[in-house]
């Protein structure tokens, strides 16, 4: 079993045509992605929303967010855009300084990674 694809934003809505022996179109990606200014405003949120739900869903790619933002901010966030913004698999929070796993995707419950918890302190 091949090792998941990362792909860059920029990459990432080219999937479709991206065709390699190495990395065939079916494989499934790691997405890293910011929110504020990337994933968030404009609009562009629904796009990828609609665009991750129709393609990368089903090859059970991994969707992760790293932000500035602290997991309240986070969480404010996510009631602002309710269902436009999609609860990621991985949230890195506060500038990497806290990883956390979701553990219920219908009500965006995550839970944090301990081990990475006691490297920080």
């Amino acid at each position: 079993k091949m090792a998941p694809l990362i792909v860059t934003l920029g990459s990432l809505f080219i999937r479709k045509s991206f065709n390699s022996q190495s990395h065939p179109s079916d494989q499934r990606i790691l997405f890293f992605a910011d929110l504020d200014g990337t994933l968030v405003g404009g609009g562009f949120e629904r796009y990828f929303r609609e665009y991750w739900t129709a393609e990368e869903a089903s090859r059970k790619s991994i969707l992760c967010y790293n932000t500035a933002r602290c997991i309240k901010d986070y969480h404010r966030l996510k009631d602002r855009l309710a269902s436009d913004l999609l609860n990621p698999d991985i949230l890195i929070t506060g500038e990497g300084t806290e990883i956390r796993w979701c553990v219920d995707r219908a009500r965006a419950l995550f839970e944090l990674d301990q081990v990475w918890d006691q490297k920080m302190r």
